[in-house]
């Protein structure tokens, strides 16, 4: 005797079926719709670091090293040469030495010096920091004009200066490394003094 099973399925199963065929296309379309802006924000994330790699990192090493010998004349406002001496002389000469160290910035736009030094003068030794911003002139690749402008402090008798100072520099590099530079600097200090200085210095270039 041979029986038949027919399976029907019932209705409840056959709205179940219907129902996740439903739900599963527009699951399928997000899923397409949500792909590009998923991998955009995976290039962007890509691009973001390869920017930052290439980005230019803090250099705390000098571009520039340079050794001054400085001649410089002094004009002492009358307070200050008084207390010095009655009969002090308001005008007297300098000479002095400084070690400079120099930082090129903004794509060669604008360079930063740092110098130490002392001067000598009436049998007294002082020494003397700057702070100077430059902007150059290249007139090619061996000559540079630069113009400078900055602070400084100084130890006039063992007492602390104040000033400003504006300076213009030639330079010229003779090969990669060794350059040589004359420079006119114009001081002005909050006493009153004034000082006007002539700069030789040797250069050298990492």
């Amino acid at each position: 005797m041979q029986i038949n099973h027919t399976y029907k399925p019932s209705f409840t199963q056959l709205l179940s079926i219907i129902m996740l065929c439903i739900c599963a296309w527009p699951i399928e379309s997000f899923a397409e719709s949500v792909e590009p802006l998923l991998n955009a924000d995976k290039a962007q994330k890509l691009n973001q670091t390869a920017t930052l790699e290439h980005q230019p990192k803090l250099k705390l090493s000098p571009d520039i090293l340079g050794l001054r010998a400085i001649y410089g004349r002094s004009h002492l406002s009358e307070e200050e040469a008084m207390t010095l001496s009655p009969t002090h002389s308001q005008t007297e000469d300098l000479y002095g030495s400084a070690v400079s160290v120099e930082w090129v910035m903004l794509n060669h736009h604008l360079e930063l010096e740092l110098i130490f030094g002392f001067y000598k003068h009436n049998g007294l030794l002082d020494e003397f920091g700057e702070l100077v911003f430059k902007v150059p002139y290249h007139i090619n690749h061996q000559v540079e004009l630069l113009f400078g402008f900055g602070t400084l402090v100084e130890t006039y008798d063992q007492h602390p200066e104040f000033g400003i100072t504006g300076d213009i520099n030639f330079r010229y590099w003779m090969n990669k490394h060794w350059g040589l530079s004359a420079e006119y600097d114009y001081l002005r200090f909050i006493s009153g003094t004034e000082s006007q200085e002539w700069i030789a210095e040797v250069l050298y270039r990492f």
